[in-house]
């Protein structure tokens, strides 16, 4: 075992060596959540007399060392989401008004620029009290049902902030106490969708319109089901359902994630009202609407203007299972992927939301590398060759071998087949 003290010098210089050409970089980062913030130490290797300044001195000669490397760019350190003194904000909801009145972590004012996870509300009093502070939002939820506060990206002026990172972009496994078998709450599920939190992201820093409607979970044993497995929901959404598929007469609440001005609903062409995007209330908006079979459209204006339109289909019978890959050529360098998405199809096209257990087969120079669906609660395989449809989805891997050639995947449901889907496999 060596120290810290005995290898970050050695460990920094290669990495700084190693990466300092990459354009790519913008902010060299010294640490993420370190103990000595809160004035702790690694007890086996260090004194108190290390953790007293709070991580001041550590931070301003690992600072100094990558500037000697890499003098071009800033320096950062991700801190943990408490203030000076270690006053957390999760302790202080009776006596909130007094917690925004702390002041930074010493740390904070010791680096070229402050990244900080999960106190974005902070940033503009920060900023106001330390001009000379930029921010970097390190790590964010979407703060549902946490306390007093706002969905995170409405929490600061992006004028000063430089760069906002929000935990997850995608789905893993990993970090999920039972009965959840993944981190699903990312941009992308474990299936490769989109998620409620993706699309509300996507409203808020895309310039181009964004319009996407979806449906809150009706089934209370579900969503039931749903609530008693987060308990801190602070990185959550809602349980959402992207099909208009219920029992007639059902109340339900229609969400349209948007970075329009103004959004109108529409249920078989009669309208259910117009909603505007409030100043630091968007970008989601609410409708409840009684479940008709039909067409759910919505449309979002700017100025007055028609710019995007989103649209949910009650689907009907079930006419086909449809392999979709992301592309239809793999290197035949045994580690190239293809991602297939596998969803039942009525005539017209739509997915119909039907849950069936799908076989998969597959002939030529490729393996399944991994299944999976959007029920986080799932009990089956991530890798083998099945796995069931939600919501009338799942998804199918396949990796490349180190042979060239044709790849054919079949997908088996209890009566419907698919067309059996080609990919060529290519070698230099």
């Amino acid at each position: 075992e060596v120290s810290f003290k005995g290898a970050w010098k050695d460990d920094m210089e290669k990495f700084l060596k190693r990466d300092r050409n990459r354009p790519s970089i913008y902010l060299w980062s010294v640490g993420n959540e370190v103990l000595k913030q809160g004035g702790n130490i690694d007890k086996k290797f260090e004194t108190k007399e290390d953790g007293a300044d709070m991580g001041v001195s550590y931070l301003k000669f690992l600072t100094e060392f990558v500037h000697k490397f890499e003098p071009t760019r800033k320096v950062t350190a991700a801190l943990f989401p408490s203030r000076f003194n270690s006053v957390v904000e999760w302790e202080s909801w009776d006596n909130h008004d007094e917690f925004m009145k702390t002041m930074p972590a010493a740390m904070a004012f010791h680096m070229d620029v402050v990244s900080w996870n999960y106190t974005e509300n902070f940033f503009g009093l920060d900023h106001k009290n330390y001009p000379q502070m930029m921010f970097v939002g390190s790590e964010t939820g979407t703060n549902l049902k946490f306390g007093v506060r706002k969905l995170s990206m409405l929490e600061f002026d992006k004028d000063y902030v430089i760069g906002h990172y929000y935990w997850t972009a995608s789905s893993y496994v990993g970090e999920s106490d039972w009965p959840r078998k993944s981190w699903h709450r990312a941009f992308f599920g474990m299936d490769e969708q989109e998620t409620p939190i993706g699309y509300i992201y996507e409203a808020f820093y895309k310039e181009e319109p964004v319009l996407k409607i979806m449906v809150k979970e009706p089934d209370t044993t579900n969503y039931n089901r749903w609530d008693r497995s987060f308990p801190n929901k602070r990185w959550s959404w809602y349980p959402m359902l992207n099909h208009w598929n219920f029992d007639e007469g059902l109340n339900v609440e229609v969400q349209a994630f948007t970075n329009c001005d103004e959004v109108e609903l529409l249920l078989n062409n009669s309208s259910l009202g117009s909603k505007k995007v409030m100043e630091g209330e968007g970008p989601v908006l609410y409708w409840a609407v009684p479940y008709r079979e039909g067409m759910l459209t919505a449309v979002g204006k700017r100025n007055g203007k028609v710019v995007a339109n989103d649209t949910l289909v009650t689907a009907g019978e079930t006419a086909g299972l449809v392999l979709s890959p992301d592309k239809l050529e793999m290197k035949a360098d045994g580690a190239d992927l293809v991602y297939v998405q596998v969803s039942f199809r009525d005539k017209a096209g739509n997915i119909v939301p039907k849950d069936e257990l799908i076989n998969f087969e597959v002939d030529g120079p490729a393996t399944i590398a991994g299944v999976a669906n959007s029920d986080i609660f799932s009990d089956e395989s991530w890798q083998g060759n099945k796995r069931s449809t939600v919501e009338g989805k799942c998804l199918v891997i396949l990796r490349s071998t180190y042979e060239s050639g044709k790849v054919m995947l079949t997908a088996k449901g209890k009566e419907l087949v698919s067309e059996v889907l080609e990919i060529d496999s290519v070698g230099d």
